[in-house]
């Protein structure tokens, strides 16, 4: 037998590769050849081992890899609100809407070092549990933000929240039209495309958004070939809020103001109407739906996702409920939910293929963020985002590795995690910074931010 001829940097062998390639390409005993951050080839075991000579080979025997899975909405300054909500609807305190009385106003008392915390707490989360993506909402102090995810390790677009047509949400929170314009800039041109994080705009929501602000950073945005992500058809006062002021409802709105197209990322998206649903479609706007979203209305994912709307999966970040960063967690409620919602009122069992939910939270999500011709699948040429599962826990026992993987799999089974063929997860540890000194300080920092809310 002749040596191997090609050198790389990393093997991954013996795993069993699961793909989500257009062909659902499968590998028994199969390897994963990487080199400069990118997938060289993938193939069975023998075979790759006889053609590639690796600095570094990992043999992922019992295990599953896959390609990294994509938060496709993240608040990434609420991390630390996590259980807040559920302490104060104990006490029986809450107000709404919940947007205004609590979620901008925790953001607003964040320093630039809270928020570089959010993100070491928030994206090692992520990459524990499997994630390699993230798309960030927005909020305060956007740089730091950025900082974290340099150091974590995870791949990330991150923007500034926006607000000039507010006057009932704290000061710091408050920007001038030309502001928001200009910080919205800023931050794509300090964190410009090409890198592992990278910036884009957002718009917190048309409730708190002119039109003028709408039409100016869909303008810049446009220009630089980044996404605006901002939050859509989430409630219905923000539908009461669009026909009042303008008229019409907020996807005929943003239509008229000619911003409705495939630069914007709506998250939510709860409150479409058919019509709505084909506007999406025709338009190429992109969708986050999070599992949050069965809490206050009757999502229409499967119907994007069928209709050939760009849609993601999202956690929406760990303030509100279920307040998980596992994206394995996300998938499972949105099968059952998608299945509750289309499935039982036909008395159809089955109504979603079993990968489906897996499929938006990882193709699905590449494509809403621009990004399919880089992540999203396992495929020779594209970056090396994977994730290797073990299956040797008591949820292990399943008929195939792609039974396992969607119908058992949670990030609890996440061993390791490469990002741009980096391995940033190593035995269920994250390699790149140190999570209990974080967590520490996170707990310790959370109970300042908490008591600012008196009635908890």
């Amino acid at each position: 037998m002749s040596a191997p001829t090609q050198s790389i940097d990393t093997l991954i062998t013996h795993a069993d590769v699961i793909t989500f390639d257009d062909e659902g390409s499968l590998f028994d005993d199969g390897a994963i050849a990487i080199d400069n951050g990118s997938i060289v080839e993938i193939g069975p075991t023998a075979a790759l081992t006889a053609k590639f000579s690796a600095i570094e080979t990992v043999d992922a025997a019992g295990m599953i890899a896959m390609p990294g899975l994509i938060d496709a909405h993240l608040h990434t300054a609420q991390t630390m609100m996590r259980g807040l909500f559920p302490e104060i609807i104990h006490h029986g305190n809450l107000e709404q809407p919940m947007w205004r009385k609590y979620l901008i106003p925790f953001e607003s008392n964040l320093t630039d070092d809270d928020m570089e915390l959010s993100g070491r707490l928030a994206y090692s989360s992520l990459l524990l549990t499997g994630t390699t993506t993230f798309f960030d909402a927005g909020g305060p102090h956007p740089d730091a933000a950025a900082r974290a995810a340099v150091d974590t390790g995870i791949r990330g677009i991150i923007t500034r929240s926006t607000v000039d047509d507010s006057f009932d949400i704290p000061e710091s929170m408050r920007l001038t039209t030309d502001q928001a314009i200009e910080e919205n800039i800023g931050l794509v041109e300090r964190w410009p495309a090409g890198g592992r994080v990278t910036g884009a705009m957002a718009l917190r929501q048309i409730m708190n958004c002119s039109p003028e602000l709408i039409t100016a950073i869909h303008r810049e945005a446009t220009a630089r070939g980044v996404k605006v992500h901002t939050h859509l058809l989430e409630g219905s006062d923000e539908i009461a809020f669009s026909v009042v002021r303008y008229g019409k409802r907020p996807v005929e709105f943003l239509t008229e103001l000619e911003v409705f197209d495939s630069t914007l990322h709506c998250a939510h998206s709860v409150f479409a109407s058919p019509w709505d649903v084909a506007a999406y479609a025709r338009s190429g706007a992109s969708v986050a739906h999070c599992a949050n979203n069965y809490m206050f209305g009757v999502p229409r994912a499967l119907e994007y996702w069928r209709s050939g709307v760009a849609i993601g999966l999202g956690t929406d970040g760990a303030a509100t409920s279920p307040g998980t960063l596992d994206m394995f967690r996300i998938t499972e409620a949105v099968g059952r939910g998608q299945q509750h919602i289309y499935g039982v009122p036909v008395h159809e069992h089955f109504l979603l293929e079993p990968d489906e939910p897996l499929r938006m939270a990882t193709r699905g999500g590449a494509r809403a963020l621009n990004m399919s011709e880089k992540i999203g699948r396992l495929e020779a040429g594209l970056a090396a985002d994977i994730v290797l599962l073990r299956t040797d826990g008591p949820d292990g026992v399943a008929v195939s590795p792609l039974a396992f993987l969607v119908d058992g799999a949670t990030g609890r089974d996440v061993d390791t995690v490469f990002v741009d063929g980096r391995r940033v997860v190593e035995g269920g540890e994250l390699t790149t910074i140190d999570v209990a000194e974080t967590r520490a300080r996170g707990v310790a920092r959370q109970k300042d931010l908490v008591a600012a809310f008196q009635n908890v």
